[in-house]
């Protein structure tokens, strides 16, 4: 049955309709053929115009199935930047989830995490997704900014909401014969005091390292957890992505580096995962200030508990 009203919009500056059906519904289950040619008692009130027509039934038929419709899917659109772990790992594959549940739509430009920090202090979106924690998110940004020579002012009032957890692995050719490293032999190799795999048990072949560009979370948190801080040897292979180091290091039988294990397992290629230590990392939103409106019905959807 339909409403005893319906304001109808066909444009900002048309005239708001108004449909009243008059009792009794009879006519619309015949076909469409016949519909095109009744005119039912409906009325079409014009406010500006101030009078009542007739019209016919197939026109307000596909007035209200149109106006219906369009409101029945309609819902916040929320633009997320940041790392793809989280993209790929909880967004994206939560998104139908989120959008029943919340009623957002989220659109996700996985550009990095640095350089979802970068739009989020921009302005340009009001959520960023990243793949550490806070502290390390801005580090992250901070170097994203530096690579493409540009300046940013870190808010002080910025708020992070974990949404999930991520492991970082190793990863090497699966040619390699080596199964595992220890940690002072990943920093040896990756500062470059390690040269060759036959150093480590493998065959003589030249140790190339993967890292991914400034200001992506997988080389950092290596950085951080294995290297202790210290610098990539010089020459290292730098990915334009986490996804990236798993391409790199399928062409490249001496090639290593750490990888996201969502993206390893989402396609591991001619790489494979060998023992190292273990290295975790959170994923979640930061926002400026605490979130607010879809930004704020998001995290609060996928907030860790």
């Amino acid at each position: 049955m339909f409403p005893t009203a319906r304001h109808i919009s066909h444009a900002p500056s048309s005239h708001f309709l108004v449909c009243f059906p008059k009792p009794p519904y009879t006519g619309f289950s015949v076909g469409a053929w016949k519909l095109f040619q009744l005119t039912l008692p409906f009325h079409v009130i014009d406010p500006h115009k101030g009078y009542t027509m007739k019209a016919p039934a197939f026109v307000l038929l596909s007035l209200m199935i149109a106006s219906l419709a369009g409101g029945a899917g309609a819902g916040e659109v929320l633009e997320i930047s940041g790392g793809t772990t989280p993209q790929k790992d909880v967004l994206e594959p939560r998104a139908a989830e989120i959008l029943k549940a919340t009623g957002v739509e989220i659109k996700v430009n996985g550009v990095g995490t640095g350089n979802g920090m970068v739009a989020l202090v921009d302005g340009k979106v009001s959520v960023a997704a990243v793949g550490d924690t806070l502290a390390d998110s801005i580090e992250a940004g901070k170097k994203a900014a530096k690579a493409a020579s540009k300046e940013i002012k870190i808010p002080d009032n910025l708020v992070f909401t974990q949404i999930g957890t991520d492991e970082l692995v190793v990863i090497v050719h699966k040619s390699n014969g080596v199964t595992a490293l220890s940690k002072a032999q990943l920093k040896d190799m990756a500062t470059g005091k390690i040269t060759n795999w036959k150093e480590v048990g493998g065959a003589d072949l030249p140790v190339k390292v993967v890292v991914t560009k400034a200001g992506m979370i997988p080389s950092l948190v290596f950085q951080k957890t294995i290297m202790d801080g210290a610098e990539y040897v010089k020459g290292a292979l730098e990915a334009q992505s986490p996804r990236e180091v798993i391409t790199w290091v399928s062409r490249t039988p001496g090639g290593f580096g750490p990888a996201a294990d969502v993206h390893v397992k989402a396609g591991a290629g001619d790489s494979k995962t060998i023992g190292a230590p273990a290295m975790s990392r959170p994923l979640g939103l930061v926002t400026i200030g605490a979130p607010t409106g879809a930004a704020k019905k998001l995290a609060d959807y996928l907030k860790v508990k």
